[in-house]
């Protein structure tokens, strides 16, 4: 049925598509009562690489030609066969319509909000927010923490010797009072002045990163570090150099960030609206039976199931083959 359907469809296009359709002077091809004109056609055709449309054919009116013939009529023919058979009112293709609804509606959106963010919106945000672009200089640390300066002038005794660093891992699980970094040889990561390291779980004291600063990458600091009534041994291991960006350099990005600020108001001022103006009504008593499979809290019964309205029983009843 469904066959004959498309089959009738095609021979009604193939009567009714025209190169220039007489009913009108814009339509480039008509097929059924749906017409494409020629502002459409160059927009679908805009968006085909030039490789493609190479293919299609040697001159630029043989491409097109071909494309309006391969792409556009069975495009409409399919469209067409579709609504005639009621496809649009099966659930699962009318989600894939409102989908496709959806991404239409984000994407104008979308380009709204590309339209309206400025080079001065830029520019001020990259203001506002340079303190935390720019990226400090960053030590990175290892520390064995002990209790006493005497201990602490063993262990650093140990660690100068040839070798060593060997040493540090065995000292470190030994020794150090850090049980949080004594199994990873006292590793605190790249520390910032104020002793906030990137491993976002590890803070530590200003006055190691000062220590480490001190001396060069791979070094021990000299002298045992006094914190909080105790020793740490530093151990400076590599460093990153503060890194000041510019608006040319963050443009792009930021640029990408206000737009994606902007589309999320405009999607939130959307749904606010359009919820007051459709949304009317939603029945709780009917979600409370969309889970069948949960079980309720000791004490409680499930809710009842809601009647049919127009007071009918909710018993099945038999139907021509007496099944109920």
């Amino acid at each position: 049925m469904r066959a004959r359907r498309l089959v009738s469809l095609l021979i009604a296009a193939s009567i009714a598509v025209v190169a220039l359709a007489h009913a009108d002077a814009d339509a480039v091809v008509t097929v059924g009562k749906q017409s494409v004109t020629r502002a459409e056609l160059a927009r679908r055709l805009a968006r085909v690489p030039s490789l493609q449309l190479a293919t299609l054919g040697d001159s630029p009116t043989a491409q097109r030609r071909a494309f309006v013939d391969q792409v556009i009529v069975p495009e409409l023919l399919f469209a067409q066969g579709a609504a005639a058979d009621g496809v649009l009112g099966r659930p699962e293709v009318r989600v894939r319509v409102a989908d496709a609804l959806r991404a239409a509606v984000m994407s104008d959106l979308g380009r709204e909000a590309e339209r309206e963010v400025t080079d001065a919106d830029v520019a001020r945000y990259f203001e506002e927010n340079k303190a935390k672009l720019d990226v400090p200089e960053r030590i990175h640390v290892r520390r064995i923490l002990v209790a006493t300066r005497a201990e602490a002038d063993q262990v650093l005794a140990i660690a100068r010797r040839p070798g060593g660093e060997r040493e540090w891992p065995k000292l470190a699980r030994e020794r150090s009072l850090d049980k949080a970094t004594h199994e990873r040889g006292g590793d605190l990561g790249f520390l910032s002045a104020d002793g906030q390291s990137h491993e976002v779980t590890v803070k530590a004291e200003p006055e190691l990163f000062a220590a480490a600063r001190k001396v060069k990458n791979g070094e021990l600091v000299p002298e045992p570090v006094a914190v909080d009534g105790k020793f740490a041994v530093v151990w400076r291991r590599g460093s990153t150099a503060a890194i000041s960006r510019t608006l040319e350099q963050e443009s792009r990005a930021l640029r990408g960030v206000l737009v994606r600020q902007r589309l999320e108001q405009k999607v939130e001022r959307l749904l606010e609206d359009a919820k007051k103006a459709k949304v009317s009504d939603v029945k709780e008593e009917l979600l409370a039976w969309l889970d069948q499979g949960a079980q309720p809290a000791p004490g409680q019964r499930r809710p009842p199931l809601p009647r049919p309205s127009g007071g009918g029983s909710a018993r099945p009843t038999p139907g021509p083959d007496g099944l109920r």
